[in-house]
């Protein structure tokens, strides 16, 4: 299980590298991770900074608010 937490903070960080947004659904479809507000917490702890954005999106009938993870500040290089 702790590995796989690693692996997927891994992917996050090398995401974050590219791109500067990213919400659950591009998680799930693009990274294959379930739980991404837990693992924007865990890299929060490691000094990263996001700015949790409350967007709309369209659905099949309506639209709904999701949270967009807005990368503002990597950790400072140790």
């Amino acid at each position: 299980y702790e590995r796989k937490m690693k692996t997927q903070l891994a992917e996050l960080e090398k995401y974050f590298r590219r791109n500067s947004r990213l919400t659950q659904h591009q998680a799930t479809i693009e990274l294959g991770i379930l739980r991404l507000s837990q693992r924007i917490i865990e890299l929060e702890q490691r000094g990263w900074v996001f700015h949790h954005n409350m967007i709309e999106v369209p659905t099949r009938y309506t639209k709904s608010l999701v949270c967009q993870y807005v990368l503002l500040q990597r950790p400072k290089k140790k």
